[in-house]
């Protein structure tokens, strides 16, 4: 969807997968409130807070430099989400798959509520306020270059969404376990495996 290169707000209210969501290297905050798995989420480099609330085990979660906490309340797997470099906050309420959602490097706002799947969306450098409310897949929308608003209020699964570079607010509301969650390098804080949960 999108080659960019600052922050995202609010990226997507979604019910299904999701793919090559995010290969970034700043914080993410309150990425995903979604239902399935994400695979390969993000690639980035430093702590990660509060980042998922889902439901089953996690796998190979953080390989990293820094610390992550409170990172998953969960009912699926994650595994290798992300290798990044900066910190992530409330990023998972989940219940769908996401999958290398974004390689990004700038910021988009309220980009997606979403039912249907969306595919390449935006190589972009500029920004786009309030581009589509919809319910079916969107496939090679934009190449453009900067911060997107309110992009899409639509509701499948999305791929190869964004391939950018900072940090992701509010990005994702969606359902189900997370998939190769976090490759990174330092401490992880009070992980409880009865709740699934970082503290």
């Amino acid at each position: 969807m999108v080659e960019t290169g600052q922050e995202i707000t609010n990226m997507i209210e979604t019910g299904q997968g999701i793919t090559n969501m995010v290969e970034t290297g700043q914080g993410i905050t309150n990425m995903i409130e979604t239902g399935q798995g994400f695979t390969n989420m993000v690639e980035t480099g430093q702590g990660i807070t509060n980042m998922v609330e889902t439901g089953q085990g996690i796998t190979n979660m953080v390989e990293t430099g820094q610390r992550i906490t409170n990172v998953v309340e969960t009912g699926q797997g994650i595994t290798n989400m992300v290798e990044t470099g900066q910190e992530i906050t409330n990023m998972v309420e989940t219940g769908q798959g996401i999958t290398n959602m974004v390689e990004t490097g700038q910021g988009i706002t309220n980009m997606v509520e979403t039912g249907q799947g969306i595919t390449n969306m935006v190589e972009t450098g500029q920004g786009i306020t309030n581009m589509v409310e919809t319910a079916q897949g969107i496939t090679n929308m934009i190449e453009a270059g900067q911060g997107i608003t309110n992009m899409i209020e639509a509701g499948q699964g999305i791929t190869n969404m964004i391939e950018a570079g900072q940090g992701i607010t509010n990005m994702i509301e969606a359902g189900q376990g997370i998939t190769k969650m976090v490759e990174t390098g330092q401490e992880i804080i009070k992980y409880d495996r009865n709740r699934s949960r970082y503290h």
